[in-house]
Protein backbone atom coordinates (compact mmCIF):
# COMPACT_ATOMS: atom_id res chain seq x y z
CA UNK A 1 0.00 0.00 0.00
CA UNK A 2 1.18 3.53 -0.70
CA UNK A 3 1.87 6.29 1.82
CA UNK A 4 -1.60 7.81 1.93
CA UNK A 5 -2.27 10.94 3.98
CA UNK A 6 -4.74 13.77 4.37
CA UNK A 7 -3.25 17.21 3.76
CA UNK A 8 -4.56 20.78 3.35
CA UNK A 9 -5.51 21.57 -0.24
CA UNK A 10 -3.02 24.30 -1.29
CA UNK A 11 -5.57 25.78 -3.71
CA UNK A 12 -7.68 26.86 -0.70
CA UNK A 13 -5.32 28.40 1.88
CA UNK A 14 -8.20 29.88 3.90
CA UNK A 15 -9.51 26.38 4.70
CA UNK A 16 -12.55 24.22 4.06
CA UNK A 17 -10.71 21.90 1.66
CA UNK A 18 -8.36 18.95 2.05
CA UNK A 19 -6.66 16.43 -0.19
CA UNK A 20 -6.47 12.67 0.23
CA UNK A 21 -2.98 12.25 -1.13
CA UNK A 22 -1.12 9.22 -2.43
CA UNK A 23 -3.94 6.70 -2.87
CA UNK A 24 -2.15 5.02 -5.77
CA UNK A 25 -5.47 4.78 -7.59
CA UNK A 26 -5.74 5.63 -11.30
CA UNK A 27 -7.22 8.95 -12.45
CA UNK A 28 -10.99 8.96 -12.81
CA UNK A 29 -14.14 9.42 -10.77
CA UNK A 30 -15.02 7.35 -7.72
CA UNK A 31 -17.39 7.19 -4.79
CA UNK A 32 -15.92 6.84 -1.36
CA UNK A 33 -17.09 5.91 2.10
CA UNK A 34 -15.76 7.60 5.24
CA UNK A 35 -16.31 5.81 8.55
CA UNK A 36 -15.32 6.99 12.03
CA UNK A 37 -13.64 4.00 13.59
CA UNK A 38 -14.51 4.89 17.19
CA UNK A 39 -18.29 4.71 16.83
CA UNK A 40 -18.67 3.03 13.41
CA UNK A 41 -20.64 5.98 11.97
CA UNK A 42 -20.50 6.99 8.31
CA UNK A 43 -20.30 10.46 6.83
CA UNK A 44 -23.35 11.19 4.70
CA UNK A 45 -24.95 14.23 3.11
CA UNK A 46 -26.46 15.29 6.45
CA UNK A 47 -23.49 14.49 8.70
CA UNK A 48 -22.61 11.33 10.61
CA UNK A 49 -25.10 8.46 10.44
CA UNK A 50 -25.28 4.79 11.35
CA UNK A 51 -26.10 3.48 7.87
CA UNK A 52 -23.24 3.00 5.39
CA UNK A 53 -23.24 5.61 2.64
CA UNK A 54 -21.06 6.76 -0.22
CA UNK A 55 -19.95 10.28 -1.12
CA UNK A 56 -19.25 11.33 -4.66
CA UNK A 57 -18.54 10.94 -7.37
CA UNK A 58 -15.18 12.53 -6.60
CA UNK A 59 -12.30 13.03 -8.99
CA UNK A 60 -8.92 11.34 -8.66
CA UNK A 61 -6.14 13.30 -10.34
CA UNK A 62 -3.20 11.83 -12.25
CA UNK A 63 -1.20 11.54 -8.99
CA UNK A 64 -3.89 9.54 -7.18
CA UNK A 65 -5.04 12.52 -5.09
CA UNK A 66 -8.69 13.12 -4.20
CA UNK A 67 -9.81 16.65 -3.29
CA UNK A 68 -12.34 16.91 -0.46
CA UNK A 69 -14.44 20.02 0.08
CA UNK A 70 -16.47 21.47 2.94
CA UNK A 71 -18.99 18.62 2.71
CA UNK A 72 -16.24 16.45 4.24
CA UNK A 73 -13.89 18.88 5.99
CA UNK A 74 -16.55 20.66 8.04
CA UNK A 75 -17.63 17.41 9.72
CA UNK A 76 -14.17 16.36 10.88
CA UNK A 77 -12.53 16.70 14.27
CA UNK A 78 -8.80 16.66 14.81
CA UNK A 79 -7.24 13.19 15.27
CA UNK A 80 -10.44 11.33 14.43
CA UNK A 81 -9.54 7.77 13.37
CA UNK A 82 -11.08 7.10 9.97
CA UNK A 83 -11.55 4.24 7.55
CA UNK A 84 -11.88 5.58 4.01
CA UNK A 85 -12.99 3.02 1.45
CA UNK A 86 -12.46 3.72 -2.24
CA UNK A 87 -13.24 1.11 -4.89
CA UNK A 88 -13.05 -1.67 -2.30
CA UNK A 89 -9.66 -0.55 -0.94
CA UNK A 90 -9.51 0.58 2.70
CA UNK A 91 -7.29 3.39 3.95
CA UNK A 92 -6.86 3.82 7.72
CA UNK A 93 -5.99 7.40 8.63
CA UNK A 94 -6.33 10.06 11.31
CA UNK A 95 -7.71 13.49 10.49
CA UNK A 96 -4.75 15.89 10.90
CA UNK A 97 -4.60 19.05 12.99
CA UNK A 98 -3.53 21.38 10.17
CA UNK A 99 -6.75 21.55 8.13
CA UNK A 100 -9.01 24.51 8.80
CA UNK A 101 -12.79 24.35 8.53
CA UNK A 102 -14.68 26.46 6.01
CA UNK A 103 -14.40 30.22 6.36
CA UNK A 104 -18.21 30.25 6.12
CA UNK A 105 -18.36 28.53 9.53
CA UNK A 106 -16.50 31.38 11.18
CA UNK A 107 -18.81 33.73 12.98
CA UNK A 108 -18.58 36.83 15.05
CA UNK A 109 -16.82 36.12 18.28
CA UNK A 110 -16.95 37.75 21.66
CA UNK A 111 -14.16 40.19 20.92
CA UNK A 112 -15.20 43.65 19.90
CA UNK A 113 -14.45 47.32 20.28
CA UNK A 114 -15.90 49.16 23.22
CA UNK A 115 -16.12 52.85 23.94
CA UNK A 116 -13.25 54.17 26.03
CA UNK A 117 -14.06 54.93 29.64
CA UNK A 118 -14.69 58.61 30.20
CA UNK A 119 -13.70 58.68 33.83
CA UNK A 120 -10.69 57.02 35.36
CA UNK A 121 -11.38 55.37 38.65
CA UNK A 122 -8.86 53.76 40.92
CA UNK A 123 -9.50 50.19 41.88
CA UNK A 124 -9.72 49.75 45.66
CA UNK A 125 -6.62 48.15 47.10
CA UNK A 126 -7.28 45.28 49.47
CA UNK A 127 -5.27 45.42 52.66
CA UNK A 128 -3.90 42.22 54.11
CA UNK A 129 -5.27 41.38 57.55
CA UNK A 130 -3.07 40.49 60.47
CA UNK A 131 -2.80 36.71 60.85
CA UNK A 132 -4.82 35.23 63.70
CA UNK A 133 -2.86 33.42 66.37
Amino acid sequence: MTDTQIVPNPQYPSGGHAMLQGTGLPAGRVSLSIKRRLDERYLGNDGWQSAPTHLGPMSIDEHGNIPMGPEVVDHMEVYTALQITISGEDFYLEWPDNILGSPALAGLGGIGITKPMTKTEKEPVLQAKEPLM
